[in-house]
């Protein structure tokens, strides 16, 4: 075998991967991710996801990033064979010995130089992975030309475009927001219409509830549920979630409900049944919101997706805090922590302060609190840092409490979150209501929450600084 290459695939016979010196062992679906690569060239990681799992494509691409994880530890030095381009995977041949690749016209009519292509992948696999090594099977034996090696394979038409670059947008949602957004824009560009621009828009309606631009998620929202004829049960759970957020608990629920009756086979419904739960916290029927939250959880904890858990733990733990279920509320809140890092981290954190303030332990409150006092989240900086004002008040520390205030202040009063705006104004009003009514005021002009207990407590805190 030529010294410049490394690292040897065999798909003939008996699957095998050698590194270096060394057959190592590797992962069936390590193999076919190489066989594929090998043979069709570039592969954006949408196709490669849905020719490999027979599941729905967020969890094929979270399949496909452990995979890789495990290939690249597997190629050790030789890891440049692999190489990442943004949304697609490709091979380089230079380092890689492929056992069809090498084989003439003649070796292929000698009797008994053909074994089976893949044997033992051929039997178990989702429908199109035994097709495609039919197919591909039945190229080679035939010599017909390859699809290029270099560069994208040839386009498909604009809505399987739009589709592959809307996956991309959500696979890079979790830690690229910028490349989720561009991929996004570029799946919409190709089509407005179908299953691509909906998954598209999605990305764009969480990432500008990220960033509390509600008008803009609305908007986003409004596009996406009249860009395909049937409902996409991803699509509703956003839906529903925004327009409970928006305080419209009973079109959110319908809209969960909508989203349950499509779930695809073998999807969980928890962030449904969370979503659910949450417009009746918003309408103050806690003794329904309790069920279907414990539902919720219920269907977390039996389903593998970690991020789905974190996501049902954040509206389950608004709930006991809310009902003055503290001390679950802080248990629960360490069992989402456990999951690692997701995008709901950082509100977890913030119920687990809540909890723990609550609990008489402002201390460790503080600390917990302290990351989001700085977060690019503007409300979730607004909240940590009313939350935390009222720490200091309780402790007497009446400077760093006005401190906590002015600073977050900004914040407050441009922010599209309701909830924190409303906290903020309860922050202020414990802390000085004299010194602060004109600000607090002005803060709440014209927010919007589903939370009518933050509601509630300003209202007081107002009402009593009028009759000093």
């Amino acid at each position: 075998m030529p010294e410049d290459r490394p690292v040897e695939l065999r798909l003939l016979g008996e699957v095998r991967l050698r590194v270096g010196q060394s057959w190592v062992r590797c992962p069936d679906h390590g193999l076919r991710l190489l066989a594929v690569l090998a043979l069709d060239g570039s592969q954006s990681r949408g196709r490669l996801a849905d020719l490999l799992w027979a599941t729905d494509t967020p969890r094929a691409l979270h399949n496909l990033r452990m995979l890789l994880v495990k290939l690249r530890r597997l190629l050790g030095e030789h890891v440049g064979l692999l190489q990442d381009q943004g949304h697609h995977l490709r091979l380089d041949l230079g380092q890689l010995e492929v056992d069809v690749l090498r084989l003439t016209s003649a070796e292929v009519a000698l009797e008994g130089t053909w074994r089976e292509f893949m044997a033992g992948h051929r039997t178990g696999g989702p429908e199109a992975w035994l097709e495609w090594a039919e197919r591909t099977e039945a190229r080679l034996l035939a010599h017909a030309p390859a699809p290029p090696r270099e560069g994208r394979p040839p386009s498909p038409c604009p809505a399987r475009r739009s589709r592959d670059r809307a996956e991309e947008a959500r696979w890079a949602a979790q830690d690229q927001p910028q490349l989720a957004a561009a991929a996004a824009r570029e799946a919409l560009a190709l089509s407005e219409r179908g299953a691509g621009a909906a998954l598209a828009l999605d990305v764009l309606i969480h990432q500008a509830i990220e960033r509390d631009e509600y008008a803009l998620a609305q908007h986003y929202c409004q596009q996406a549920l009249r860009a395909t004829p049937t409902p996409l049960a991803d699509l509703c759970y956003t839906a529903g979630y925004l327009a409970d957020l928006l305080g419209d608990p009973v079109g959110g629920e319908r809209l969960a409900l909508l989203g349950l009756a499509h779930l695809p086979p073998g999807t969980s419904p928890a962030l449904w049944y969370a979503t659910i739960a949450s417009t009746y916290d918003s309408r103050q029927d806690f003794r329904t919101a309790r069920l279907w939250h414990e539902l919720a959880l219920q269907a977390a904890r039996s389903h593998p997706s970690r991020a789905q858990h974190c996501g049902v733990l954040t509206f389950f733990l608004w709930h006991l805090n809310a009902t003055g279920d503290s001390a679950r509320a802080q248990l629960l809140a360490a069992e989402a922590l456990e999951q690692g890092q997701f995008s709901m981290t950082a509100y977890v954190q913030q119920s687990l302060g809540t909890a723990q303030f609550r609990l008489g332990d402002p201390e460790e409150a503080r600390q917990t609190l302290a990351a989001n006092c700085t977060h690019a989240v503007s409300s979730l900086a607004v909240i940590a840092g009313a939350l935390t004002a009222r720490i200091h008040h309780r402790l007497g520390e009446r400077d760093q409490a006005h401190g906590h205030l002015r600073r977050t202040l900004p914040l407050a009063l441009v922010t599209e979150d309701g909830r924190a705006r409303f906290e903020w104004a309860v922050a202020a009003l414990t802390c000085d209501p004299r010194h602060w009514a004109i600000q607090a005021a002005a803060c709440v002009r014209g927010a919007r929450t589903n939370d009518p207990l933050v509601v509630r407590h300003y209202q007081r805190l107002r009402a009593s600084v009028g009759t000093r």
